[in-house]
């Protein structure tokens, strides 16, 4: 692997991660907006690891990297 290699290796995972933290902003805002009151998680978990935020944010995220890689 030379260094050309390596900086798009790195800029590929920077475009990611900028990706990432977009569709996180974006799901966050339209989660306090509106969302919160329509997809409240139905469950009895009183204390889960995840938010409902992070949760839709990681299935948004995996959905626009399978859009892209087709």
């Amino acid at each position: 692997m030379d260094d050309s290699d390596i900086a798009a290796s790195e800029a590929e995972d920077a475009d990611r991660k900028n990706t990432l933290i977009r569709v996180y902003l974006f799901v966050c805002r339209r989660w306090a907006a509106r969302l919160h009151a329509i997809a409240q998680r139905q469950s009895n978990n009183s204390d889960p690891e995840f938010t409902d935020e992070e949760v839709l944010t990681i299935y948004l995220f995996g959905l626009i990297r399978k859009r892209l890689a087709t």
